[in-house]
């Protein structure tokens, strides 16, 4: 998937944020982070098929996945690519991607990135993963590693999408697709770590 981050700047104290407003967009029944329920937990890495090169679901705006102000929507284009829309606190974004190889934009066979920050706020990170894989870890700039398990399942593509909220003073800076059985299917470099920002953190 292109990289493409939005770069936000926080506004005036003063200022209130707008409620988060209800979307017209279908929701399906998507399973937040937890358990996978599509089989996923007992498949090996060499089980895991890569769903590129054309990948396929809905063509209407589908919300895959939301949480505590952050909304993750996703379509099918018809160049074979599923694009992602992440609206969060002051901001968002969005990037289509098909699952072809491209280190350099954190792009694999099995998964890939990308990501909102603003300073003060936490980094939105997400993406596509592939069917089968049963959690993705993240490895961040301080040394602390999270992992979090696939989303929208239920929702149609022939992918599935992770989310993490990362922790404002810290940075992604590796992504690992896990099979069941916690072996590594794919790893990639985010180069998120060069996006300085200011954050006032010890």
């Amino acid at each position: 998937m292109a990289l493409l981050l939005s770069l936000v700047f926080v506004l005036a104290a003063c200022t209130q944020e707008e409620p988060v407003q209800k979307s017209p967009i279908p929701e399906f029944d998507f399973d937040e982070p937890a358990a996978p329920r599509d089989g996923s937990a007992s498949l090996s890495k060499d089980e895991i098929v890569p769903p590129g090169p054309f990948l396929s679901g809905p063509s209407e705006r589908t919300v895959v996945a939301t949480g505590p102000g952050w909304k993750l929507t996703a379509f099918a284009n018809e160049k074979g690519k599923i694009c992602t829309d992440a609206k969060v606190p002051d901001g968002g974004s969005g990037a289509c991607g098909s699952l072809q190889p491209n280190p350099s934009l954190c792009e694999g066979r099995f998964l890939d990135c990308g990501g909102s920050v603003s300073p003060g706020r936490p980094f939105y990170l997400n993406g596509l993963v592939a069917r089968g894989v049963s959690k993705v870890r993240v490895d961040l700039l301080d040394g602390r590693r999270i992992t979090t398990n696939p989303v929208g399942q239920a929702a149609g593509f022939s992918v599935n999408f992770y989310f993490a909220v990362i922790d404002p003073c810290s940075l992604p800076v590796v992504v690992t697709a896990l099979d069941g059985r916690n072996s590594v299917v794919e790893r990639l470099e985010t180069g998120f770590e060069d996006l300085r920002i200011g954050n006032s953190c010890s």
